[in-house]
């Protein structure tokens, strides 16, 4: 699942890029029209054809890179601005235009351009920020299990040490210290231990040698 997400991430933030590439592949356009309008008109022609170039190059990612639900309609919406935009660019280059022109026709005309490539940007922005938001409830998923293999580990390490002290610690203990008991104060040896394993027998043996001191003690 991480996998197929990363790459609606990476086709999210390719849209993106190429949406930022249309608006400045407009501003390029927009150059090449104010240089028109001032009658520099081989220079405006340059500089319309490289940003139609560049727009033209944008807009055919963004139409083949579709990953969101509806973002079909937004593309669409961008080449219809940008066909009445395209056309007021020919028209400047084919004849005279002032400046009345460009700010009550074409300057509102690339403006609603940017609005719909805006709008594709914004689409794909929410998309970005949901992914994402994916990529870590994945995230922590794929670290739930590492967490309860952690939680697990310490459970038997402390289960582990528990019956390891109550079984075979525990009675060795008693035992030294029922064999101290008897050796510095002469305390019977008394031990109980709740195995059947060596740990009976080392006690067997130690009391084993208790009586046997014991006998010799009397014999002396």
């Amino acid at each position: 699942m991480s996998n197929s997400v990363q790459g609606l991430l990476n086709d999210n933030l390719r849209s993106i890029e190429v949406s930022k590439q249309m608006i400045s592949a407009s501003s390029k356009i927009n150059q090449g029209v104010l240089l028109a309008i001032n009658g520099r008109l081989d220079e405006a022609k340059v500089s319309v054809n490289e940003g139609e170039m560049l727009f033209d190059k944008s807009y055919d990612i963004a139409r083949n890179n579709l990953t969101v639900e509806g973002e079909e309609r937004y593309v669409k919406a961008v080449d219809s601005c940008y066909v009445v935009f395209k056309a007021q660019v020919d028209s400047v280059l084919l004849s005279s235009r002032n400046a009345d022109w460009y700010f009550d026709s074409f300057v509102p005309q690339q403006n609603r351009l940017t609005g719909a490539i805006d709008s594709l940007i914004g689409i794909n922005q929410r998309a970005v920020y949901q992914n994402v938001d994916q990529m870590k409830t994945g995230a922590s998923r794929a670290m739930m299990p590492g967490f309860i293999a952690i939680f697990v580990g310490i459970i038997f390490v402390f289960l582990f040490n528990y019956f390891v002290n109550i079984f075979f610690i525990t009675p060795i203990v008693r035992i030294s210290q029922g064999v101290e008991s008897y050796v510095k104060h002469s305390i019977p040896f008394r031990v109980k231990v709740d195995s059947k394993d060596e740990l009976e027998r080392l006690k067997n043996s130690v009391e084993k040698l208790i009586i046997q001191n014991k006998s010799n003690k009397i014999d002396d």
